[in-house]
C-alpha cells in the first residue's frame, strides 16, 4: 500500500482520467487477453483462466509457479502528460493552472500489477497486488481533476472440475482484498495546500468476493466452447473504499490447428444487464500461437483495434499489448489508448 501511495502522490497532479464512480470493476486484467480485444471467457486455457473464468482451470495441464510477472499500463495521454509536466514549476499555481488547462478532456491511466502464485489443473492460488489510477480534467475556468485511484492487496484461490471428460467445466474463486481507494475532484490550488495529503481523502476497507464459471466444449469441427461467468458475485462490499461492482460475462470461442501453430477466435460480452451501450460491451479476438516460443494476438475491445504478442522462454516470458478503452458513453466517443508490457519469471 506504500508502494501505492507513493506511485500516486508521485502521478496524480500530472494525470488526467475519467470522472468518478460509486463502484468499481477490479482490474485485474491479464496482458494475454488485453491483446485478444478482451475476449477470454470461453478461451480460458490458461493460468489466465483465474482471473477471467476459473472454470477454465480444467484446461490446464501442466503446473505453472509464477515468481515475478510485473506488469505496467500507461495510456498514450499520459505518457505526453508526464513529459509537458517536466517543465512545471509545482510551487507555482499559475503553471499548474495552465498545465492542467492544456490537458482539458484527455483521459489518463496508469495500472501496476503484480501477481505472483501457482497454478495447475483444476486449481490456481495467487497473491494480488495492483494500483489503478484514472482522471480526468475539466472545466477550463477552473481546472478540477476528477480522480480514481484504487491500490488492491490480497489474494485469491480458485478451483475447477470437469465432467463428461471435460464436456463440461465448472469453476469457482475466493478473493479476500484489502483497499485504499481515492474518489475525488481536485483542483490546481489543492495541490499547492500544505495540509494536503492523500491519506485524508482516501478511503480503506477489507472485503471477500467470489466469481463461478462454466464452460461448455462442443464435440464439433473448429471445437467451438461457449462460456458464462459471474464476477464478483452480488457486488460486494469492501469497507468504505470503492465497492466491485457485479459483472456477468457471455463468451464464445472456437480453433484450428495447423502444422506451425494453432489459431483460436472470440467474442464476449461483458457487464450483461448493467446499464451502458451495448457495443461498448462487445469484445473480440484472435491468437495465433506457433507450436514453441511465440504467439500473435489482435482484436477488437469496446470497438477499438488491440494487438500483442508474447516471446515465451520457459523460464523468462516477455509480453506487450496494446487497446483502447472507451471511457464516454459509447464507443467512439473518447478512446483511450494504452500500451502494456510484462516480464515474467517463472517454471
Amino acid at each position: 500500500m506504500k508502494t501505492f501511495k507513493t506511485i500516486l502522490a508521485l502521478t496524480l497532479v500530472c494525470f488526467s482520467g475519467v470522472a468518478s464512480a460509486n463502484d468499481y470493476f477490479p482490474n485485474y486484467e491479464r496482458i494475454r487477453p488485453l491483446g485478444m480485444g478482451g475476449a477470454f471467457t470461453a478461451v480460458a486455457d490458461s493460468e489466465d483462466a483465474a482471473f477471467y473464468n476459473p472454470a477454465g482451470l480444467n484446461n490446464l495441464t501442466a503446473g505453472r509457479v509464477t515468481i515475478l510477472n510485473p506488469t505496467v499500463e500507461i495510456s498514450k495521454g499520459s505518457i505526453k502528460a508526464i513529459k509537458d509536466y517536466g517543465d512545471v514549476n509545482t510551487d507555482n499555481e499559475v503553471q499548474i493552472a495552465d498545465f492542467m488547462k492544456a490537458h482539458i478532456g484527455e483521459p489518463e491511466h496508469f495500472r501496476f500489477q503484480w501477481t505472483p502464485g501457482y497454478a495447475r489443473k483444476n486449481f490456481a492460488i495467487y497473491g494480488l497486488s495492483n494500483a489503478n489510477l484514472d482522471a480526468r480534467i475539466r472545466d477550463r475556468a477552473n481546472p478540477t481533476a476528477d480522480v480514481v485511484a484504487v491500490g488492491d492487496i490480497g489474494g485469491q484461490l480458485s478451483g475447477a472440475y470437469g465432467f463428461k471428460e471435460g464436456m463440461v467445466q465448472v469453476g469457482g474463486t475466493v478473493r479476500l482484498i484489502h483497499r485504499w481507494s481515492v474518489d475525488k475532484s481536485y483542483s490546481s490550488r489543492d495541490f499547492l495546500d500544505n495540509t494536503f495529503s492523500f491519506d485524508n481523502e482516501a478511503k480503506t476497507g477489507t472485503g471477500l468476493g467470489g466469481d463461478l464459471g462454466v464452460i461448455v466444449n462442443l464435440p464439433w469441427r473448429f471445437s467451438p466452447s461457449v462460456g458464462l461467468v459471474v464476477k464478483d458475485i452480488a457486488s460486494p462490499k469492501i469497507g468504505e473504499a470503492l465497492k466491485n461492482r457485479q459483472d456477468v460475462r457471455f463468451g464464445v470461442a472456437a480453433k484450428q490447428s495447423f502444422r506451425i501453430g494453432t489459431l483460436k477466435v472470440a467474442a464476449d460480452v461483458r457487464r450483461i444487464g448493467q446499464n451502458e451501450d451495448f457495443w461498448k460491451k462487445v469484445y473480440l479476438g484472435a491468437e495465433f500461437a506457433f507450436q514453441k516460443y511465440a504467439s500473435v494476438r489482435t482484436g477488437l475491445y469496446q470497438g477499438y483495434w488491440s494487438a500483442g504478442a508474447t516471446l515465451d522462454l520457459w523460464i523468462v516470458k516477455l509480453a506487450y499489448a496494446t487497446y483502447a478503452a472507451e471511457v464516454g458513453a459509447f464507443p467512439g466517443q473518447v478512446a483511450d489508448r494504452r500500451h502494456t508490457a510484462q516480464l515474467e519469471l517463472g517454471f
